[in-house]
């Protein structure tokens, strides 16, 4: 009988698996990494449904539905999203307190700022409705204000901030993360204890094949970082790399499943 793994265990691989397959996902120069080392699109696809398995998302056959293709899609567009709102809401906030600091009042004096992970999709969009009712005249409350707010406007497309082409992109970026790819349908109590062992069991092999060759192919720090095969510790001169333990074999102990 194969060897039952714990709760703590299966939280582990939770946590480094996640990681691993979300770095994959959203940054392709990770991907062209680990596609050097041997690693495809099918086995990604495949660590995804064992990923998916072991929380529980489990046909009635118990056979792991296939994730498609746009979920990546929505981890890019929300990667992009974030990367945008803080340069760009930075230099917008210095060019129209200088310029135009009434226009500066009215997109960020409520208190606006750039945030990180999906919440940036809620920055970004009110930020976007302010600067199109500074451009379109759409705000009823600034019948007077209509002349300044166009020249507010074109400052920021003047500064390449935001344009109408800029606008249009991430807004369609933001429609991508509103509707994401539906999950596979969890069974119904159906997902039984041991078919839920063996999803994480067969993860577990998985994830101790391609953390391990991730580690001893891939160099750059930060894409180690993002994979989680290494760590940052935080020092007064820098950000000091930390290895991370590699996901353990399926034959390890317990204790040693749960360092990382």
């Amino acid at each position: 009988m194969d060897k039952e793994i714990s709760a703590r265990e299966i939280d582990d691989l939770v946590g480094m698996g996640g990681r691993f397959l979300r770095a994959a996902s959203i940054k392709p120069e990770v991907m062209q990494l680990l596609q050097a080392l041997g690693y495809s699109e099918a086995e990604h696809k495949q660590g995804w449904n064992l990923y998916l398995s072991m929380l529980g998302y489990m046909g009635a056959d118990a056979t792991p539905a296939p994730v498609r293709a746009d979920t990546t899609d929505q981890l890019q567009a929300l990667t992009r999203i974030d990367r945008y709102d803080e340069p760009a809401f930075r230099r917008a906030t210095v060019a129209l307190r200088r310029l135009h600091p009434e226009q500066h009042r009215y997109v960020f004096g409520d208190g606006l700022s750039a945030k990180t992970g999906p919440e940036a999709v809620g920055s970004v969009r009110l930020f976007l409705d302010r600067y199109a009712a500074l451009r379109d005249g759409s705000d009823p409350s600034r019948a007077d204000q209509r002349e300044a707010d166009q020249a507010a406007a074109a400052t920021l497309e003047a500064r390449n901030i935001v344009n109408r082409e800029v606008e249009a992109e991430l807004r369609s970026l933001i429609e991508v993360v509103k509707n994401p790819a539906p999950l596979p349908e969890p069974a119904p109590i159906s997902a039984s204890e041991e078919a839920l062992q063996e999803a994480a069991r067969a993860f577990k092999i998985w994830l101790g094949d391609w953390r391990p060759t991730a580690s001893a192919g891939i160099t750059r720090r930060d894409y180690r970082i993002m994979l989680g095969i290494s760590r940052r510790r935080a020092s007064k001169a820098d950000q000091v790399e930390q290895p991370v333990a590699a996901a353990p074999s399926a034959a390890s102990p317990a204790s040693s499943d749960a360092q990382h």
